[in-house]
């Protein structure tokens, strides 16, 4: 879910390699969304918001990092 929400804007700005090191980060991401709002006592019990937050940022700065102006 993490990949997705991380590539699906982007999907035609990048290519292959980018998208999958994208997606992986994503997952990273997430997992450690979810330990830091656990820590942080913050109730997230699907954790969307891991998902969806984190990986909106993400998405946001892998479009600027990734972006292949040229055309993939």
């Amino acid at each position: 879910m993490a990949g997705l929400v991380a590539i699906t804007v982007s999907c035609t700005l990048v290519s292959a390699w980018a998208a999958v090191v994208i997606g992986l980060a994503a997952g990273a991401l997430m997992v450690f969304g979810v330990f830091c709002f656990d820590r942080f006592r913050i109730d997230d019990p699907v954790g969307a918001v891991s998902v969806h937050l984190t990986n909106g940022v993400w998405r946001t700065l892998s479009i600027g990092l990734f972006s292949n102006p040229e055309g993939v």
